[in-house]
């Protein structure tokens, strides 16, 4: 077998059961986004269009923000409601933005950055420790001493080094669409540096929708897109030595697998487990499958096929710009999302939960 060869098959020891917690009570939507923050799982923002991509401008762009108590998974029998916390924060309404948990000077934060709406795209720094009352770091603004304005952009703390990273997205220039590869650092998301100048005549591909996460002072890469087709999905997965980053913003991506057996995808989820286990989960278009890597990413095994209570073969159930978020227990709650090729009409507001200790 080569290096990235994998098993397609499914395991029969696999546990397919998943808990729909609740549908609604917040409205139906993609580009939300969430993270686990002390003992909740939160969500934020997020898009909703009507069906048919007819009437585009009653868009709703959402700026709340809604909390659940992960341990509701343990109640006999499952009770699970999300409490609202807030519907009109200070920032402006968005998906596709990024969301994550950052400690500075010892204070733990929720961090919320860049997105867009219809008309504007996002580079701006917010925190907030509540969710209720959020302090801008930086403001929105083009300029050469941060990151450009995106969407679709992964972010991510590194303890170690007590820095925020953010890497890839995209933005409208006319007259195209423009995606990203570059990777920027700050310690508060107030100041930023470029460690990896953005590039697009490289192996490692620009894209948006990609999903990173850290293990062991290495950040993982995973899929994205470059195009709103089935052609311009990816299936790579390439890291990044956080312990051998020099200033000089030349630190290239490394390749941890060209092409991974699962389908090419956005939109997706990425999590890694408390063994070091790492889950792609769904994604662009209409997937409904998880797939484990014990190897840091190189070999991958099916694990699942039936995320979102959907049938094998099952059309327009899968999902995608949904948010895949672990709590401390391996507990996988995944909420929101779409499910219609077009990105019109397909949300969803519905929550689902499994451990991913199920798997083998």
């Amino acid at each position: 077998l080569s290096l990235f060869a994998a098993s397609s098959i499914l395991s029969t020891e696999a546990k397919e059961e998943w808990n729909l917690l609740e549908t609604g009570p917040w409205g139906a939507r993609e580009g939300l986004m969430g993270t686990f923050y002390n003992g909740y799982i939160w969500m934020s923002g997020g898009r909703y269009s009507p069906p048919g991509g007819q009437n585009i401008d009653q868009s709703i762009f959402y700026n709340d923000v809604w909390k659940l108590d992960a341990s509701c998974v343990y109640s006999t029998p499952i009770s699970c409601k999300w409490e609202l916390v807030s519907n009109n924060t200070a920032w402006a309404g968005r998906g596709y933005h990024i969301m994550f948990n950052h400690t500075v000077d010892s204070i733990s934060y929720m961090y919320i950055i860049g997105g867009q709406n219809l008309s504007t795209f996002y580079n701006d720094v917010w925190r907030t420790t509540d969710g209720m009352k959020w302090e801008q770091m930086a403001p929105n603004t083009n300029d050469s001493s941060k990151f450009h304005v995106r969407a679709g952009l992964a972010a991510i703390s590194y303890p170690k080094d007590g820095m925020i990273y953010l890497s890839s997205g995209c933005y409208d220039e006319f007259p195209n669409r423009q995606t990203l590869n570059d990777v920027w650092r700050s310690k508060d998301g107030s100041k930023w540096e470029v460690i990896t100048q953005n590039a697009n005549n490289i192996l490692m591909h620009v894209r948006s929708g990609p999903r990173i996460q850290i293990l062991d002072d290495i950040l993982y890469i995973v899929a994205g897109e470059h195009g709103f087709s089935e052609t311009t999905q990816l299936g790579d997965v390439w890291k990044l030595d956080l312990d051998q980053i020099d200033s000089n913003a030349n630190n290239p991506w490394v390749l941890v697998n060209p092409k991974a057996p699962w389908a090419n995808r956005s939109g997706h989820g990425f999590v890694i487990d408390n063994k070091g286990y790492f889950y792609v989960i769904a994604g662009y278009y209409d997937l409904h499958d998880i797939w484990q890597s014990k190897d840091l990413g190189q070999n991958w095994t099916k694990v699942d096929e039936k995320v979102f209570d959907c049938d094998r073969y099952q059309i327009h159930c899968g999902r995608y710009d949904f948010w895949a978020q672990l709590d401390d227990k391996d507990n996988l709650f995944l909420y929101g999302g779409d499910s219609d090729w077009n990105t019109f009409g397909g949300e969803s507001n519905q929550t689902f939960e499994n451990n991913v200790d199920n798997y083998p």
